[in-house]
């Protein structure tokens, strides 16, 4: 155990980080409800021998703290450059890069929500890089970097131990990442018995999109149901 899992250990917290080891990737981080996320998030990456680069205002980036947050990763964000100029210098990285990593807090808040900002996708899809979901999950003192989804038509170009041994079902959700949802709503309503309920454990920004599926394919008296962090997680209906 390197450094930062020991400084994790000392402090009760648990790593658990099952996604490959991508040469390019998004890591999206929720929920983002703390300073602390930034110094939890890097420790917990760099326990496991990764590295990630990271977004942060420009106006850190002043003598000394600029060189030393560039030389861990920072990248520097005007506050005015917002939507598509971000976007188009994010992709313009990540083409460039031989190997390269960003955590990205996409809901851009430190309050409670269930929307997330989409430049995140925007980058993937424009850069045909896959996104790895982290959760740092303060009531277990948990870090978990574990699903993987990959934008449409970049299967081809992934890593051949990731796309030759996991199902691409699994790894492909379509344009959205609800193609899942879609063709189980679309099957399954008329297989379910009278008073019988269809229940999806979904991803963090995903239960509002789910819940109108649901409903489009007729499903009546849809409930969410939130997880320990307060994070709607599962959507089930009648």
């Amino acid at each position: 155990m390197n450094l930062a899992g020991l400084i994790l250990r000392a402090f009760g917290w648990k790593v658990q980080v099952d996604a490959p080891d991508l040469a390019k990737c998004i890591i999206c981080v929720a929920p983002h409800t703390s300073n602390w996320d930034f110094i939890l998030g890097k420790l917990a990456y760099a326990s496991v021998g990764r590295t990630a680069g990271f977004l942060m205002k420009d106006t850190w980036f002043f003598f000394p703290l600029g060189p030393i947050f560039k030389a861990i990763g920072g990248i520097p964000v005007a506050r005015k450059k917002k939507g598509g100029g971000l976007v188009d210098s994010l992709i313009a990285k990540f083409r460039s890069a031989g190997k390269l990593s960003i955590a990205i807090t996409p809901e851009g808040t430190r309050s409670r929500t269930a929307r997330w900002h989409t430049g995140f996708l925007q980058v993937a899809v424009g850069a045909d890089v896959p996104c790895l979901l982290g959760v740092i999950d303060y009531p277990s003192k948990t870090i978990t970097v574990n699903d993987v989804f990959i934008p449409t038509g970049d299967i081809a170009g992934l890593e051949v131990s990731v796309r030759d041994y996991e199902p691409h079902l699994a790894l492909d959700g379509g344009a959205d990442g609800l193609d899942f949802y879609r063709s189980i709503c679309e099957r399954w309503k008329q297989a379910l018995v009278p008073g019988g309920r269809l229940y999806f454990e979904v991803g963090i920004g995903q239960a509002d999109r789910v819940l109108r599926i649901m409903r489009g394919q007729g499903f009546g008296d849809i409930q969410l149901v939130d997880d320990l962090g307060g994070i709607p997680r599962v959507v089930f209906g009648t």
